[in-house]
């Protein structure tokens, strides 16, 4: 496309350099050929010319091939570093199996020749050649996190990073099987006495009998401790207690809803590695506590540091979105377009979901029904399972009251026609009566709804004809963190639950009661409210964007005027 450019008669020798290059140098030959197929060749003609800025999301691994850069990296106290990047440089790891925000600014000294590569294109090929992954040469703490970028949690979002899941600390499970633990020693030292006394074969029987109750008693607490477990990811805190087919409970937050992180760790605590994480947000019940957590200074680190990193990247790409548009608006033409990938923009394989087995499939299947999509607005209403306990009263004094009719019409001609007449009447009046009351129950079953819109969160109750009403709404500004909860095992058998959205309204809460799929209606609230703080995000940079133009164009016409002015004094 360039022919007349001096660098396009030095092709780069773009396996060689992908051969040389930190990240690929375990990649056998054939690997590296392919890899060739998937990388773009750009080049800068300007010198100082930002490359990655700090602090920005970048989605590129590159490859310094020619030319020289500048790489300046500022910490959290404003202390400044710099180094000088020479051809076979390289940088940009985390930023192509992450997505990471960039950890240092790079800008181009002279003109500069580089090779990229997009992270869409290198999750394609990772997923052409997926043994290449175990030959990168990465470090393991950042082999830990691409892992975790695979949806492992049904409830967890395209991009989202599990940086860091942690059960209780052992010592909780040591605590649960004590009292197993001290009652199999009892039993054995009982038995190893009654043998000695009254040797009798019935007694061993006795013996492993109550010691398989035991284990089994044990088995069921470990599998407990396994199933509760705290989760931090690049979105938001998660605390999940589950006991299987009994009851579940998980409360999350927002990372950006986050207002204090304390951490409390007495004598034992600090002896085995172990204390309290209290986190809290502006809801008036906005607790998520995580008890007994190995190492909760190192836990809390990690919140804090993902809390900060997202509001430097969020105020770094503020600033790179305005220089963009300064150059659109002032037609400064400082910047070169250059095209985003090597390969036709498609979509990337989305890593596996967790598999459903057929059980939790019947169980969405039942729920199905019960959730509308209207247009933006998605409305649930009570778990069906509610609307037969519901009607269940009314439906049977109906079917009694049929049946009175029906006696009363067999034996209307064994009867005076007075009794007969009044017999029918009565049958009929009652069968109208609890007919009403069967629709009235349903109509007041289908008129409470559960709302969530782009903007708000609405719970209606709403009785038949022209009775009560109540409406409680919230914005998704207000919303500080959400829980779901099966509260018993008809809940978890039948999929239906209590979603509890925290607020920091004086109200407190909104309760979603007996609703199907709780679960399926966290994921949407979450997803709904991540979309309304992007769409907030874009409108307040959109703004500032047009007032920081119009200042600046209002003073470049001061500034001709004022230089007309002085000529003509001059003159």
């Amino acid at each position: 496309r360039h022919a007349q450019d001096w660098w396009q008669k030095e092709p780069i020798e773009v396996e060689e350099v992908l051969r040389h290059a930190p990240l690929f140098q375990r990649l056998p030959s054939d690997r590296i050929a392919r890899l060739a197929g998937y990388t773009m060749q750009i080049r800068y003609n300007q010198p100082y010319r930002p490359v990655v800025r700090q602090g920005i999301q970048d989605d590129y691994y590159y490859i310094l091939v020619r030319g020289r850069a500048l790489r300046e990296q500022t910490n959290e106290q404003g202390i400044r570093s710099s180094h000088t990047l020479e051809p076979g440089a390289a940088f940009g790891e985390t930023a192509l199996l992450l997505g990471a925000s960039a950890e240092a600014q790079v800008t181009t000294l002279e003109a500069t020749d580089w090779l990229r590569i997009h992270r869409r294109d290198f999750a394609l090929f990772l997923d052409a050649y997926p043994e290449v992954f175990d030959q990168l040469n990465i470090s393991n703490e950042l082999r830990q996190q691409y892992q975790g970028l695979r949806r492992i949690f049904s409830w967890q979002d395209e991009g989202e990073i599990v940086l860091k899941k942690r059960r209780r600390h052992w010592i909780v499970l040591l605590r649960n099987v004590s009292g197993l633990i001290a009652a199999f020693l009892v039993l054995t030292a009982l038995m190893a006495a009654l043998q000695m006394v009254f040797p009798d074969p019935l007694e061993w029987v006795l013996y492993m009998g109550v010691n398989l109750l035991l284990f089994l008693a044990a088995l069921w607490i470990v599998v407990d401790y396994l199933n509760d477990y705290y989760v931090v990811t690049s979105q938001r805190v998660v605390h999940q207690e589950k006991v299987i087919l009994v009851r579940e409970k998980r409360t999350t937050a927002p990372l950006d809803k986050i207002q204090d992180i304390s951490f409390s760790q007495f004598f034992w605590g600090r002896f085995f590695g172990y204390g309290d994480l209290i986190i809290r947000t502006a809801a008036t019940k906005g607790q998520i506590q995580f008890r007994f957590v190995p190492n909760p200074q190192a836990v809390e680190k990690l919140i804090k540091d993902e809390m900060n990193r997202a509001k430097i990247g969020v105020r770094s790409e503020n600033q790179d979105i305005i220089r963009r548009h300064l150059q659109d608006t002032l037609h400064l033409g400082l910047e070169e377009r250059i095209e985003r990938r090597a390969l036709p923009d498609e979509k990337t394989p989305s890593p596996p979901s967790p598999s459903r087995s057929r059980f939790q499939r019947l169980q969405r299947l039942f729920g199905t029904g019960l959730r509308e999509e209207q247009g933006h607005r998605l409305v649930w209403r009570k778990h069906w399972l509610g609307l037969l306990v519901h009607i269940s009263l009314p439906f049977m004094v109906l079917l009694f009251s049929m049946i009175l009719l029906i006696f009363a019409v067999i034996f209307a001609f064994n009867l005076a026609a007075p009794i007969n007449f009044i017999s029918m009447m009565l049958s009929l009046i009652f069968m109208t009566a609890s007919s009403f009351w069967l629709w009235w129950n349903w109509t007041d079953w289908a008129n409470d709804t559960y709302v969530v819109t782009d903007d708000l969160i609405e719970h209606t109750e709403k009785r038949p004809l022209f009775f009560e009403e109540k409406r409680n709404v919230t914005s998704m500004e207000k919303v500080q963190n959400v829980d779901f909860r099966r509260p018993n095992p008809l809940a978890y058998l039948f999929d239906f639950g209590d979603v509890v959205i925290q607020t920091a309204a004086q109200d407190g809460e909104i309760r979603f009661r007996f609703v199907p799929q709780p679960e399926r209606v966290v994921n949407e609230i979450f997803a709904r409210i991540n979309a309304w703080h992007q769409r907030q995000m874009e409108q307040r940079q959109r703004q500032t964007q047009s007032e920081m133009a119009d200042w600046l164009i209002a003073y470049h016409q001061l500034l001709t005027e004022e230089m007309g002015a002085t000529r003509r004094v001059g003159r």
